[in-house]
């Protein structure tokens, strides 16, 4: 079932204060982040499932970086679509492995620990809004988790008159 949601979100705003939050974390392993982030971008989605999302997948990018590694966060947008790209240098992940994580800890044969991270659940909640969400990998030198979203128009801003 397709979730449509009334309220749009800024996710450039959200991500840019995601990325705020995890600098800490990832100065602690010696970790650089690298954003590039378009303004202004809308889509419609629960804030707080939205939150979640991106809580799962930049931990994981923390999680499996290596010390001295790269976080590139990119997010862009087209007239129909809004695509984030979050691409950690890390060990990488098996292509066997790939195949079952977003299916769920029960069903898969993963053991990896990224199962635990939410992954089936962020899968199903960007399948609930007409996203789409891959991942690629190399091993020994990075991952990628794509995420495209369907952009929708900015939030009407009001005015109060005096």
């Amino acid at each position: 079932m397709v979730h449509t949601y009334k309220h749009s979100v800024n996710i450039s705003r959200v991500i840019a204060g995601k990325i705020e939050i995890i600098k800490g974390i990832a100065a602690d392993n010696h970790i650089h982040i690298k954003p590039e982030i378009q303004e202004n971008m809308y889509i419609k989605i629960a804030s707080p499932a939205l939150d979640r999302i991106l809580d799962i997948i930049l931990d994981n990018a923390v999680t499996y970086n290596i010390p001295k590694g790269i976080i590139h966060i990119s997010l862009k947008g087209n007239v129909k679509t809004v695509i984030l790209v979050i691409r950690n240098t890390g060990p990488g992940i098996p292509k066997e492995k790939i195949e079952h994580i977003f299916t769920s800890r029960k069903k898969s044969t993963s053991t990896k620990k990224s199962m635990d991270k939410g992954l089936p659940w962020v899968k199903s909640i960007i399948d609930n809004i007409s996203g789409n969400i891959t991942i690629t990998s190399t091993i020994n030198r990075e991952t990628t988790v794509t995420i495209t979203f369907m952009r929708t128009k900015q939030k009407k801003q009001y005015r109060f008159i005096e």
